[in-house]
């Protein structure tokens, strides 16, 4: 009795990782943060925009939420209209929620040179629902992140 317990108690820790790795959710979501990189660094805030469902929130530290697309595209133009920027995405953890939601724990950096010459430096950690769309696209539908710094 106490094997089949063990052997219950390891498919119900493991498989979700092992469905993880071969469901191709880890490497989707990746994908995805990389293409919000990448429009960070181009200064594009529709394709970031456009990373978004519909109905989105986005919660920055200090701002009230940003929700839907008008709003975050706002929040996105006076961040981006600030200096150049790099961004950089860590992903710590995946995991579904359901077939069609999933949760992604992960750290940021971000450096942006403002155009007066000073610099804004900040790290942190990040939270992050996804959602599956029709058309078999994971997009953010809830964002949110802390600084480590004061």
């Amino acid at each position: 009795m106490r094997k089949i317990a063990i052997c219950i108690t390891f498919i119900v820790l493991v498989f979700p990782q092992v469905m993880l790795a071969s469901d191709g959710l880890l490497s989707d979501i990746q994908a995805q943060n990389q293409r919000y990189v990448d429009a960070y660094r181009s200064d594009n805030a529709d394709a970031i925009v456009a990373l978004h469902t519909q109905d989105a929130t986005v919660m920055a530290p200090k701002f009230p939420p940003a929700i839907g697309h008008e709003e975050i595209r706002a929040a996105l133009v006076e961040e981006l209209a600030l200096g150049d920027g790099v961004l950089e995405l860590q992903t710590l953890d995946v995991s579904r929620l359901d077939e069609n939601s999933a949760y992604e724990i992960g750290q940021y950096r971000l450096r942006i040179d403002l155009a007066d010459g000073g610099v804004i430096e900040e790290e942190g950690h990040t939270l992050l629902i996804w959602k599956l769309g029709e058309d078999e696209v994971w997009r953010i539908h809830v964002d949110m992140w802390n600084t480590s710094h004061p």
